[in-house]
């Protein structure tokens, strides 16, 4: 088993786990606000941190499993910053996610282009890091929520399907955020 620092804040080591084949199902936050598709076997492990005064609440969800074929890390992380702050300058927000991103990964950014959910602004980024990982993460600005939803692959050329899949499936539920 080889093991692989993941990119993103807050995560540490990660494991390279082979192809995601087989069925996918439809998973939705404890909270309601999201849903995204995985592998069957990936089981969502939710954390929750609680910050002391001053630092801004975040709920991770890491999708692992032990036997995971996909050789794909999987994450998706809300991040609640206080009312009217991040929704007043999403672009700045979104800079600093990515400058957090590269600078936690020790990476290098290789690609970069604005996206959308609805009617959220969003950013597209990728990092190659050094150990031989590749993380694609897309991140988007809703009210004063950053959703942050990536994936880690080896290193390659090109981005392996089920990471496509995964990131496409992202959808915002019930008033589109908390």
């Amino acid at each position: 088993m080889i093991l692989i620092a993941c990119i993103l804040p807050a995560f540490t080591v990660c494991r390279r786990l082979p192809e995601c084949d087989g069925e996918w199902v439809s998973f939705t936050s404890p909270q309601r606000d999201f849903a995204i598709v995985v592998p069957r076997h990936l089981s969502a492990v939710p954390e929750t941190n609680n910050p002391p005064p001053g630092n801004v609440p975040r709920i991770r969800f890491q999708l692992l499993a032990a036997d995971n074929p996909c050789k794909i890390y999987f994450g998706v992380e809300r991040i609640d910053f206080p009312e009217r702050t991040v929704s007043l300058e999403p672009s700045l927000a979104l800079d600093g996610a990515r400058n957090t991103a590269v600078s936690s990964a020790h990476g290098q950014l290789i690609a970069e282009a604005p996206i959308g959910l609805e009617d959220n602004p969003g950013r597209e980024i990728r990092i190659s890091s050094g150990q031989k990982a590749l993380a694609t993460q897309r991140m988007y600005i809703v009210g004063d929520h950053l959703y942050v939803i990536f994936a880690v692959e080896q290193d390659t050329d090109r981005t392996n399907p089920s990471v496509l899949r995964f990131l496409n499936s992202f959808q915002l539920r019930g008033k589109g955020a908390l």
